[in-house]
């Protein structure tokens, strides 16, 4: 086997038949649920758990986290952000489902519970800083949050893992 046929074995766009696409979209999992707002979830635990140093941390780091999160989203910067998100969500939902291209429907598994975890972030981000939650209930709040990050993340790795299944059996070997 030539250098060439190994670099393209290891570059192949047969996304759901490599195991790097499936140790991606894990690792990806694993790095989104580990913090919230970018804090790391064990803070949030200890400081429900009664730790007054994690309590004063949560209540610190939180309201700085939240006013950054908000700030991506003001002015046109924002909406420049959403218009290219949703762009690029379409174009590859269309060449994923429609053309049939199999990298693009990996990627659409990737992109879609993104984009649903960057608006569950502005949610939380816009309802710290409305509320202004402290102590047990911005614990709660955080550890909620994280909650449904997981929640997230087991359905949209099920249905990847359920889709890559059902397009690895129907497609041959060779692609076709």
């Amino acid at each position: 086997m030539s250098l060439y046929q190994s670099l393209l074995e290891i570059l192949d766009t047969r996304s759901f038949s490599t195991l790097w696409y499936w140790i991606a979209l894990l690792g990806f999992w694993s790095a989104a649920g580990g913090r919230v707002l970018g804090l790391p979830y064990d803070i949030a635990f200890a400081a429900r758990q009664g730790s007054e140093t994690a309590a004063a941390d949560l209540e610190t780091m939180t309201p700085i986290l939240a006013r950054r999160q908000m700030a991506l989203t003001q002015g046109t910067g924002g909406l420049i952000a959403v218009a290219l998100a949703a762009l690029v969500l379409a174009l590859l939902l269309v060449l994923g489902f429609f053309y049939g291209l199999e990298l693009a429907q990996a990627a659409v598994f990737f992109a879609l519970p993104l984009c649903l975890l960057m608006l569950m972030r502005l949610a939380l981000a816009r309802r710290i800083l409305r509320d202004a939650p402290a102590g047990e209930d911005l614990a709660r709040l955080m550890l909620r949050h994280r909650g449904w990050v997981q929640f997230l993340a087991m359905t949209s790795v099920f249905l990847a893992v359920l889709w890559g299944m059902w397009h690895s059996l129907t497609t041959g070997v060779l692609g076709n």
